[in-house]
């Protein structure tokens, strides 16, 4: 009667069970690049294999939600466990490493950028004192809907040619341009920001308003977030 060498097992990951589909990949891409790692690992080859080469490592692996954690449950010849265990521990790094980078971009949130054709003596102005005028526009866009936090508003001169997404508003034939930067958590709705956004830039950039005396020194400060002060 012939033996085999194959075993099965399981695994238990170090990966949130709710991550499952991350873990995993978009239609499966990481599942096919562990199964791909292991073989060449195995056939210690990484190029020029041989479709017989190939299909003679044998590879049964499913992934399956725990309470808190995932497991994985594979099949293969047990002098080939030590390549499985190693390629999964490596992929919970990897996926570790993205989510981390996915939770640090979410963290920043959605910027947008409007490039406002105004006179850059108008920054005091939309600034207001010790940062009033901002906080209020960092309010305004606050209370709208899907809008979870306002993250930081920053204004500041256009002195070089910016390569990035804006939206133009202002005066479009202005010798001088006023770049503002919105950083947003949530889902913002963009045309309802718009409208307080030219409100807000209406306000602050004609000649016929009387708070000239809240103007500050744009140098000083063009810029407020949630690390304390404004």
């Amino acid at each position: 009667m012939a033996t085999t060498s194959n075993i099965s097992n399981t695994l238990t990951l170090d990966v949130e069970s709710e991550n499952i589909g991350a873990f995993i990949g978009n239609k499966g891409a990481n599942f096919k690049k562990m199964i791909s790692t292991m073989k060449k690992d195995i056939l210690n080859k990484s190029n020029e294999i041989t479709p017989k080469e190939w299909s003679s490592i044998t590879i049964t692996l499913k992934f399956e939600k725990t309470d808190d954690k995932i497991k994985a449950i594979y099949e293969c010849d047990k002098e080939h466990e030590k390549v499985i265990k190693d390629t999964l521990t490596e992929f919970v790094k990897y996926h570790k490493s993205e989510n981390k980078k996915y939770e640090k971009k979410r963290s920043q949130g959605v910027q947008i950028v409007y490039r406002i054709g105004s006179e850059h003596r108008f920054i005091g102005r939309m600034i207001g004192v010790a940062g009033s005028n901002i906080a209020q526009l960092k309010s305004d866009i606050s209370d709208l809907d899907s809008i979870e936090k306002v993250i930081k508003i920053s204004i500041e001169e256009q002195t070089k040619r910016f390569n990035g997404t804006f939206r133009n508003i202002g005066d479009r034939e202005c010798s001088e341009h006023i770049m503002m930067f919105i950083n947003i958590k949530g889902s913002p709705d963009f045309e309802k920001i718009q409208t307080i956004i030219e409100e807000y830039v209406k306000l602050y950039t004609t000649d016929n308003t009387n708070d000239k005396e809240e103007e500050e020194d744009p140098e000083e400060e063009e810029e407020v977030d949630d690390s304390g002060g404004w």
